[in-house]
């Protein structure tokens, strides 16, 4: 702790004090990571040891959903998520749109999560403030350890006026697949591909000094993109990073079904509905890594009861290790 002090108070900390930090790191995770997944997700969840089953390989199991920040049905839809993430038993959960205000708006939904008895730690930033009457933004929960600080908000500098969004950095320094930082996204929903493909820009240029910083670490981009797999800034990104879309690893159904659906009363399945397909997960793996990973058990989850959660549907995928 009094080095981590030292090192936030003088950015300029001498280079051998920086590789006595580094190695014991090192020797921690090494220590962590022979952990089964199945076994570390246990002892964190004890109540759901019956229902985790062993795993084959190293695996961190996601979800992401924007949460739908109109007040419609919150409360109902509030607890309708909480009983599919007690049900699904995430590792990870990428949140966007989290609302919190006066009002319809009282109730803190990342707070409310947090009382299902699961340990999950939590980063989160606003794209909106308004002096807390009412504010919008992101939320990454996790069943491991957050290292705070290299985690973090980044609004976007080029915003529609009315619509500002950003993205969050969360570093996980200790996952059973290793060292990974998750980006939580949320794009402009504008119908403007100049400024879209500034954003996506800006993203970019931080996953690229993550990893300058980070050589070793995994990156998983999720959430919501605003823009279908086709979309020339997103297709630009994945080239620029060797990057793997969850594309592959989800059905023929579900790539033909959308994540995001108008109005807010149909489905995404609904061939009635303007379904379209915005919501993704990225994966960019650490070259030279002596292990590869990749997306499996995919799911653009149906809606299953009334409310529905959101107008976005759940997005499920497993981080696996490859044997």
């Amino acid at each position: 702790m009094k080095l981590w002090t030292i090192r936030k108070l003088n950015p300029f900390f001498s280079s051998s004090a920086r590789i006595v930090e580094i190695s014991a790191a090192l020797l921690l995770f090494s220590s962590c990571a022979t952990v089964p997944a199945a076994h570390l997700r246990a002892s964190l969840h004890p109540e759901r040891q019956v229902a985790t089953a062993p795993s084959a390989s190293p695996q961190l199991k996601i979800v992401s959903l924007n949460l739908y920040q109109r007040p419609w049905s919150r409360t109902a839809r509030l607890e309708a998520v909480i009983e599919r993430l007690t049900t699904e038993a995430p590792d990870v959960v990428l949140f966007q749109e989290v609302s919190r205000g006066i009002g319809p708006w009282a109730t803190d939904p990342v707070e409310r999560v947090r009382e299902m008895h699961t340990p999950f730690e939590v980063s989160r930033g606003w794209h909106e403030w308004n002096l807390g009457l009412y504010s919008l933004g992101l939320a990454t929960l996790s069943l491991f350890p957050i290292q705070e600080n290299t985690s973090g908000y980044h609004a976007f500098e080029e915003n529609d006026w009315f619509n500002t969004k950003g993205y969050l950095v969360t570093h996980l320094q200790e996952s059973p697949v290793g060292e990974v930082f998750f980006f939580n996204v949320h794009f402009t929903h504008v119908r403007n591909d100049a400024l879209k493909q500034k954003q996506f820009l800006e993203l970019s240029q931080e996953i690229l000094k993550t990893q300058l910083e980070h050589p070793m670490s995994t990156i998983v981009i999720g959430g919501d993109f605003n823009a279908p797999p086709e979309h020339p800034a997103l297709a630009k990104l994945i080239h620029t990073f060797g990057a793997t879309s969850w594309d592959s690893s989800l059905s023929p159904e579900d790539q033909r079904s959308g994540t995001h659906h108008s109005p807010y009363q149909e489905s995404c399945q609904s061939e009635s509905s303007q379904k379209s397909r915005i919501d993704h997960f990225v994966l960019i793996q650490p070259k030279g890594s002596t292990h590869r990973l990749k997306f499996s058990d995919s799911e653009i989850e149906p809606h299953l009861r009334e409310p529905h959660l959101s107008d976005h549907c759940l997005l499920k995928t497993t981080l696996q290790k490859v044997p």
